[in-house]
């Protein structure tokens, strides 16, 4: 885990907790390290203080849409594409601004250039869209979860990004990847064991030569290789890649974590070569953070895999956490005495002494 930075923006005064390491992308879309400097800009259009009015139309004066606002309206967007989905969100905020009315911003937002990178295929040539932003995500977690019920969910998470759209080009629904997945199972389960080892064997020999190390693969490969057959070898490779990590995992934290966690990880982009470093950072971390909270009477704090996946896939729920025992770490260094607590052990004032 590289060195975490709190970044803000001016509809964003709460800030981000991220790793500098892609504090570049966040820049690109107005944030900042200086909390003074978003408190400034957030008295401007956009912004959590702009106590201002959208442009007045026939339907009247609205108020403008904060950037917040319109995440907690449209959650899907930055699920889908952190990046791209916050610049959909921006531009819906500034077609209200200009507008007033939502359904020109959302108009604007859809033909801005970050809406076919966030919902590729949604879109059919005359414009008209063939499913909603929302039903968009429901089925693309829908097919995972399908890939996950036969237990390729690893393969899933490589695949989905660029097989999703052409699904959805195909009107190809959850429901018929689910049948068709179904039936490659039975047909593979009318084989003997012998058949599906030759298979095996012949994929193995074949992907050894092209990865330059031997691999051996198990049954669970058997799906991919039979609805891929042009399957290549970096996917199949990360796919492997599961079991190794998921080692590592074990031997920095001494404790399993489950194979699906470790897909999803693997998912996000975590790779072999790096996992044992990032995996012992947030053990440390956690570590030092398990200790904090119990100093707070709190009942509990993030644990190693739950920072790792905060790290990777932007968990709220963790960086809240961890936000709030941050923040009353820092209050209780600031104030030795004359802390006011709850019974819970939670800082809620102060008291003169």
């Amino acid at each position: 885990m590289g060195e975490l930075v709190r970044i803000y923006r001016k509809d964003d005064l709460d800030g981000l907790v991220i790793d500098r390491d892609v504090l570049d992308n966040y820049k690109a879309n107005g944030y900042t390290e200086d909390e003074q400097e978003a408190i400034a800009a957030s008295t401007e259009p956009g912004g959590s203080n702009y106590t201002g009015t959208a442009t007045d139309t026939e339907e009247g004066t609205n108020s403008a849409y904060t950037s917040q606002q319109v995440q907690v309206l449209m959650p899907f967007l930055t699920k889908l594409n952190p990046i791209e989905g916050q610049k959909l969100i921006d531009a819906y905020v500034q077609g209200f601004i200009e507008t007033g009315q939502d359904s020109f911003a959302l108009a604007q937002m859809r033909n801005s250039e970050s809406y076919a990178k966030v919902f590729p295929g949604i879109t059919r040539d005359d414009g008209s869209l063939r499913m909603t932003e929302a039903n968009y995500l429901q089925n693309k977690e829908a097919v995972l979860i399908h890939f996950n019920e036969f237990g390729i969910g690893g393969y899933g998470a490589q695949v989905i990004d660029n097989l999703f759209p052409s699904l959805v080009e195909n009107n190809v629904s959850p429901d018929e990847i689910a049948s068709r997945l179904a039936v490659t199972d039975r047909q593979l389960g009318n084989l003997s064991a012998e058949q599906k080892r030759n298979i095996l064997s012949t994929y193995e020999d074949f992907y050894s030569t092209e990865l330059g190390e031997g691999i051996q693969l198990d049954d669970s490969a058997l799906i991919p290789l039979v609805i891929d057959p042009e399957i290549n070898a970096s996917v199949l490779n990360r796919q492997l890649n599961v079991a190794k990590i998921g080692n590592q995992y074990a031997v920095a934290a001494g404790a399993q974590a489950s194979r699906t966690a470790i897909e999803t990880l693997v998912g996000a982009g975590l790779q072999a070569s790096e996992a044992q470093r990032t995996f012992q950072a947030a053990v440390d971390r956690a570590l030092i953070t398990s200790r904090v909270a119990r100093s707070q009477n709190r009942a509990a704090s993030p644990t190693a895999l739950e920072l790792v996946e905060t790290q990777l896939l932007g968990d709220d729920d963790t960086r809240t956490l961890l936000r709030n025992i941050e923040a009353q770490a820092a209050s209780e260094s600031t104030v030795a005495t004359g802390a006011r607590r709850a019974q819970s052990g939670a800082v809620i004032g102060l008291t003169e002494e």
